[in-house]
Parts: C-alpha cells; sequence; structure tokens
C-alpha cells in the first residue's frame, strides 16, 4: 500500500479560525473579503477585460497555492463546483475501472448503492463523525445548509468588453479608463473585494474608484487557470496573449511535477498533454487529502478506545482502520493484507469493533475510502503517462536545440 506523507495529511490552520472542535471555519475569512468571500475578479483578455465572479475563499485556504489551479485545467471542469463535487476521476476512468474490477470497485458501487437509497443511506456530509462529545447536534438549518447545492461553476462570467485602446484603460498615466470604471462599477457590490492579475493594477483602482483590490501569488494561480480556459470563457478566447502573459507553468502545477520527480521539466517543454496529465496527478492526491481534516479525529478514537497510536499513519491506512470498525463483519472487501499492514494493533482492532458503534458515520467513511482507493490505483496509471509524455517532450525539445545550434554554429549552447 503507498503511503501519503504525513506532510500531505497535515492542515495548516494558523490564519483560519477554528470552532470548538477543531474544525476550520471560513467566516473570519469571508469577512476579510467582504460580500461574503465572494470576489469580483478582473482578468484581461487579448482585446478587452472580463469580470468574473469567484469564491474568493478559496484563496485565502492553507494549500490554496497547491490547489486553485486544479480547477482550471480542463474544459469540462468548468460545468462543475469541482471544489464540491470532484468528477474527473470518474470520466477519465470509468471505462477501465468497469473492466478492471477489483476491491476497489466492489467498494465503490457499494458506496453509490448505499448513498443513493432512501433511510440511512441518505447521509451525505463529507465528515465522517456523528458527534464528538459535549457538542450539540447540528440544527436542521444548519444540515439544510450543508445539503444546499453549490454552484455550478468554479467561476462566472459577469461582464467581458473589448477595447479599442487596451493599454490605455489601465495605467499609472490615465488611471482607470471610463469606459473600465464603469464596467467595473456594475458589477461590483458594496465591500466586495476585486481580484486583479498585477500589482500595479491594486494601486490604480485603489486610487482612483476607492475598491479594495487583492493581488497575491494566489489570485496569479486563478489568472493562470484563467487564462489556460481562456477558449471557453471570454468570446476572444482564442486570441493570442503576448508571452509575457502566457505562463505554462503554475506554483501548483510546479508543486506537483516536484513531487513525482519532473522537478528539471523547463517551462517550454509544457505541453496541454503534460498539463492535464500533471492535473490528473494532482487530482489523485487530492481525493486523498481531503479527507485529512476529517480523519485525523480517528486518531484520537483509536488512541482513547484501543490505545492504538495512529498518529504516523498514512491516510489509506487510517481509513482501512476506519473501515474495520465500522463493517467489522466483513461486509466489504478491503485492499491489502490486514494483519501484515497493522501487525499488533489487527486484534485490537478486530476486539474493539462493538466499542465505536455509533462513532463514525458508516456511509460517510465508505465513500471516503471507495474514493481514496480508486484514486491511488489511479495515480500510478497517471505517473506512467506524464513519464512518457515528459519524455517525449524533453526529446522534442533537445532536438530542436540541436537543430538551432547547427543552424546557427557560432551560437555556444549555454546551460
Amino acid at each position: 500500500m503507498e503511503e501519503l506523507s504525513l506532510e500531505e495529511r497535515k492542515v495548516e490552520e494558523e490564519d483560519w479560525d477554528q470552532d470548538d472542535d477543531g474544525s476550520v471555519s471560513s467566516i473570519h475569512v469571508g469577512a476579510q473579503l467582504g460580500n461574503g468571500g465572494l470576489i469580483l475578479v478582473l482578468f484581461e483578455t487579448p482585446t478587452g477585460f472580463a469580470l468574473f465572479g469567484y469564491d474568493g475563499i478559496k484563496l485565502l485556504r492553507p494549500n490554496a497555492l497547491k490547489d486553485v489551479w486544479g480547477e482550471f485545467v480542463m474544459e469540462f471542469m468548468l460545468q462543475y463546483d469541482t471544489d464540491q463535487e470532484r468528477r474527473w476521476l470518474c470520466r477519465e476512468n470509468e471505462d477501465e475501472e468497469k473492466k478492471s474490477g477489483g476491491s476497489g470497485d466492489e467498494v465503490g458501487e457499494k458506496a453509490a448503492a448505499a448513498t443513493g437509497e432512501d433511510g440511512e443511506g441518505e447521509e451525505t456530509t463529507t465528515g465522517l463523525w456523528v458527534r464528538e462529545e459535549g457538542h450539540a447536534a447540528a440544527s436542521g438549518m444548519e444540515r439544510r445548509q450543508r445539503r444546499a447545492p453549490a454552484p455550478l461553476q468554479p467561476v462566472w462570467l459577469k461582464d467581458f468588453q473589448a477595447f479599442e485602446d487596451k493599454a490605455s484603460a489601465l495605467n499609472f498615466d490615465t488611471g482607470v479608463s471610463e469606459q473600465l470604471a464603469g464596467m467595473i462599477r456594475k458589477c461590483i457590490c458594496p465591500g466586495q473585494t476585486l481580484a486583479v492579475g498585477k500589482p500595479e493594477y491594486v494601486t490604480i483602482i485603489e486610487s482612483d474608484l476607492g475598491i479594495k483590490c487583492l493581488w497575491n501569488a494566489e489570485v496569479m494561480e486563478l489568472m493562470w487557470g484563467l487564462n489556460n480556459l481562456k477558449e471557453h470563457l471570454v468570446p476572444d478566447g482564442k486570441s493570442e496573449l503576448s508571452k509575457e502573459d502566457c505562463l505554462p507553468m503554475c506554483e501548483g502545477m510546479k508543486f506537483t511535477l516536484n513531487k513525482y520527480g519532473f522537478g528539471d521539466l523547463k517551462p517550454e517543454m509544457v505541453t496541454r498533454s503534460i498539463i492535464e496529465a500533471t492535473g490528473l496527478l494532482y487530482e489523485t492526491d487530492y481525493n486523498v487529502r481531503k479527507h485529512g481534516e476529517s480523519m485525523r479525529y480517528a486518531c484520537k478514537h483509536l488512541k482513547e478506545t484501543s490505545g492504538i497510536n495512529a498518529e504516523d499513519w498514512d491516510l489509506l491506512k487510517l481509513a482501512t482502520a476506519i473501515m474495520m470498525l465500522c463493517y467489522p463483519n466483513g461486509e466489504h472487501k478491503l485492499v491489502g493484507n490486514l494483519p501484515e499492514l497493522f501487525g499488533d494493533d489487527y486484534s485490537k482492532l478486530v476486539d474493539d469493533a462493538p466499542k465505536y458503534k455509533g462513532i463514525f458515520r458508516k456511509f460517510s467513511c465508505l465513500r471516503a475510502y471507495a474514493e481514496m482507493v480508486r484514486s491511488r490505483r489511479i495515480r500510478s496509471k497517471a505517473a506512467r503517462s506524464l513519464d512518457s509524455l515528459v519524455t517525449a517532450a524533453e526529446r522534442i525539445y533537445d532536438e530542436a536545440q540541436q537543430a538551432l545550434m547547427h543552424a546557427q554554429p557560432g551560437v555556444i549552447k549555454q546551460e
């Protein structure tokens, strides 16, 4: 069983408010941005400017620099709120899943069936726990809010306008043009934050219009995503941007490439296929890592109830242990040699299973485990695919460099 590092399963929470049970709250972050955290994004296009609505809280999450780009890798992702319902793995691997079968598929099918039926299977919250001691159950309104449908798209276009002289629409000499100012004022809400793609835009817009602006590394990840899918987002998206505005790699993509040993990939080698393959690898990691916040509570229960120290376990091992406790009679086949995986703790998990009755949300645990198993299996295939694409890109790049050297024999190649 492949392990996920401790760094990947720990969520940094320094800049986030926490509820009494340790869960992360976005209320404070939303107050910082105004308008409940929904921001307006000013995106510069080849012929003008576009304004998008976006959930700005995503930009201030602890792992935003790793995660923001993941919603903008492929065109179909614009049709869903990918932070709420990650659909890539199902779409990309549906045929392969049906052919391969296996324990992960069995669990996945049963999870889908269980959560689609009436009765207890209606439980759809992502949390794994029924309650923490000392905390009241959620009110009916809170439960309805949790189940409320999320927006269908990660961004939504509010306005687009072409400019005859785009250079004079926003600069230090002329400030904000009347056309652009009217466009922004028409779309922005009182107290709402405007995300912009250049630091100088913050100074100009705040000075001329008195509108609070946001520019940082996370905003640039969002701008990369909008640029990556601009042909599906704005009318002039198929036009060419300047070299300065075309960034083939964002920081989130670099993080994934570095993690899987492709950190030496040059930006000029990046192709659309490499972006998509890297995005798929990111998805497989995200679909495991996103359960870390809920899973970490299991360590406390295992320690208090069974004396098992699970702090150093990777997330999939922890999810497997929870499945053993939720389904002690073997209702679902689990991956791996369990006695070998857990060692001396195996017998404790088997013997103590009745003690955990009522602690875990069984169907939520089942769904999380199925998703993690499926993601781990897909990850190996995705990594091999990316390796092949990178090898091909390096070969093409080297051939192009050699051809350039032959065409200009007086030029000395620099490392």
